[in-house]
């Protein structure tokens, strides 16, 4: 029973792999993944890594790599970055290696509010590993699988795909809101235009509670709420951070689905976290919930920058 529980549960993820994008629990340890006009928002330059194992507990169910490059550009008025993913799933090996350039132009709306608007193209490359497959032609009822399949298989696809975001930010708040696929993509790998990647929306907002009469950044308390809708899948995440000094800890409930737990540390040069996702929701629990890793470098400007304005989110 176990065995048929574990092979139903990847075959649905190989399936719904089509249709769902890569996504890190670590929002803002992934900024420009996350929304591009988080590019540049720390002014100097910061090259970011990211691992996530979503349910360790299927085999190959989700892998998935990030490495980012961004800064801010005085030349440009705002920020610029690029960003390179990797994710398989399924047992069929289902792959996706996408390459993204950024860039986020930054506006003063005040002495204490900024705004920025981005951009992202990315060149996304799709492909299966069809060998790693077992069709029902295959299948002997007393031998077993050994047969030739008659099934055609697909190419891989590659194809431009585009995202817009924008960010409001002060000390004590911000905000964003993005859409991903706007030109909704056809990325079917049997028929390429018998399925397309629907429109993502994603609005995030948090503010920065400091500890104390005075305001300190490193020592706060930042409640957050991140909302997703793609086609009929809706998302919500709320969760809370809490920095003392180079510690972060915080804790996110995603709806219907997990219960999130972090911790990690941030210096002057570098900043890693760890988090882990509690599965809650019924059959999912047999996945053993889901590790994700970051790190960032955060390197030094060659220049003092002078009209660069920090935003002071939460670092994970």
């Amino acid at each position: 029973m176990r065995a048929l529980l574990t092979t139903f549960i990847a075959l649905l993820v190989a399936l719904t792999g089509f249709a769902q994008d890569a996504h890190f629990t670590q929002f803002y340890a992934n900024p420009i993944y996350l929304n591009p006009a988080l590019a540049g928002v720390r002014g100097c330059p910061t090259v970011t890594m990211n691992y996530r194992n979503q349910w360790p507990g299927i085999k190959d169910a989700y892998t998935t790599y990030s490495t980012s490059f961004d800064q801010y550009s005085e030349k440009l008025n705002g920020g610029v970055g690029f960003n390179i993913l990797h994710d398989r799933a399924g047992s069929g090996r289902l792959k996706t290696t996408a390459a993204s350039a950024v860039y986020a132009y930054q506006y003063q709306l005040s002495k204490k509010v900024t705004v920025k608007f981005g951009g992202k193209a990315t060149f996304v490359n799709k492909s299966i590993d069809w060998n790693q497959l077992v069709f029902g032609d295959m299948i002997d009822a007393r031998e077993g699988v050994i047969y030739e399949t008659q099934q055609s298989f697909g190419e891989p696809v590659n194809y431009f795909d585009f995202s817009a975001g924008a960010m409001v930010f002060a000390d004590y708040f911000f905000g964003g809101f993005v859409v991903d696929h706007l030109t909704q993509p056809a990325e079917g790998l049997l028929d390429r235009y018998a399925t397309s990647l629907p429109r993502k929306y994603t609005l995030h907002a948090g503010a920065n509670i400091p500890l104390g009469k005075m305001w300190k950044k490193d020592r706060s308390i930042s409640p957050n709420i991140m909302v997703t809708k793609q086609n009929e899948f809706t998302q919500v995440n709320m969760g809370l951070y809490l920095r003392m000094r180079e510690l972060v800890v915080g804790g996110w409930y995603r709806n219907n689905d997990s219960f999130i737990v972090l911790a990690g540390v941030e210096t002057e040069k570098f900043k890693f976290a760890y988090s882990y996702d509690v599965s809650t929701s019924g059959i999912l629990r047999q996945t053993l919930g889901s590790h994700e890793l970051s790190y960032t470098a955060y390197l030094p400007c060659k220049k003092k920058q002078k009209k660069v304005r920090k935003l002071y989110c939460p670092v994970f």
